[in-house]
């Protein structure tokens, strides 16, 4: 009686994960109704959460998608600073004899 359950007691970031994968789910859902991300306020109210902890979800969403877009970003800025005088024999890619 009063025990934790054993995946409680042995996962301690567990409600964290979950609060951000549920995070991560609520920003979608929010993005596919009203073309802009989630606010603080709006997933405090569909969590149930305080300020501070939606403050901080809603960063970690920030910068998740930050990351992402620069990675995404990347090889298109790698491929558009490729002129066709950088690349060996032409846009064809053999050599001019």
């Amino acid at each position: 009686m009063g025990q934790v359950p054993v995946a409680r007691r042995d996962r301690p970031g567990a409600r964290e994960q979950d609060l951000l994968h549920r995070a991560r789910a609520e920003d979608v859902l929010h993005w596919q109704l009203h073309h802009r991300p989630i606010s603080a306020e709006t997933l405090r109210k569909r969590l149930h959460i305080g300020a501070g902890a939606a403050r901080s979800l809603v960063t970690q969403l920030r910068t998740d998608t930050k990351a992402t877009l620069d990675t995404l970003a990347e090889p298109a800025a790698q491929r558009s600073s490729l002129t066709p005088s950088s690349t060996q024999g032409g846009p064809r890619g053999g050599s001019a004899s």
